[in-house]
């Protein structure tokens, strides 16, 4: 949640996806609007679904509904430990010269 909230913080707004019944949860109770709510258990989601979910995000960022999309999930290391993760969809920033050259080779 905190990684969430950095991106909220200074001024920005925030449309959310959920994916998942705990996330929504939290974020129902800070008040914050939730676009659209794709509740998934322990399972993975059907890849129908998946497209529906692709179809509105990109849908909401062509229509510049939205300027930046990210995807905040959780890492699953081991029983004992997960973290969470974030990484940012849309748009999609290619990497500079000086990133490039830094990069190993296949």
């Amino acid at each position: 949640m905190r990684e969430f909230f950095s991106i909220t913080s200074g001024g920005k707004t925030a449309a959310l996806v959920t994916v998942g019944r705990k996330f929504a949860q939290r974020i129902v109770k800070t008040g914050l609007t939730i676009v659209a709510d794709f509740p998934f258990g322990t399972s993975f989601p059907a890849f129908d679904t998946v497209l529906q979910i692709r179809s509105l995000i990109v849908d909401e960022f062509l229509r510049k509904e939205v300027s930046e999309v990210f995807c905040l999930y959780t890492k699953f290391e081991n029983v004992f430990s997960q973290k969470p993760q974030m990484i940012k969809l849309l748009p999609i920033e290619f990497p500079s010269v000086a990133q490039k050259e830094n990069l190993p080779y296949l």
